[in-house]
């Protein structure tokens, strides 16, 4: 699977990268993860670009954006 970083995969969503990022700090990102690391590193956001296009395609995707 081909992976996106946030700032790539933000625009695509119509989102900034920091909000992506607090999206999938929740847990709830269908299509993302985060790995955090032991020590004092920062943590790593892994996106995949298949389950994330496949969530934009979903017809439920499409009616909540046409709302805004």
């Amino acid at each position: 699977m081909s992976r996106l970083t946030p700032t790539i995969a933000a625009p695509k969503l119509g989102m900034s990268a920091a909000a992506l990022m607090a999206w999938i700090r929740t847990e709830k990102c269908p299509f993302g993860i985060y790995l955090k690391r032991e020590g004092n590193t920062r943590g790593e956001y892994i996106m995949f670009e298949k389950r994330m296009e496949a969530y934009l395609n979903a017809d439920d995707f499409k009616e909540r954006a046409g709302k805004q």
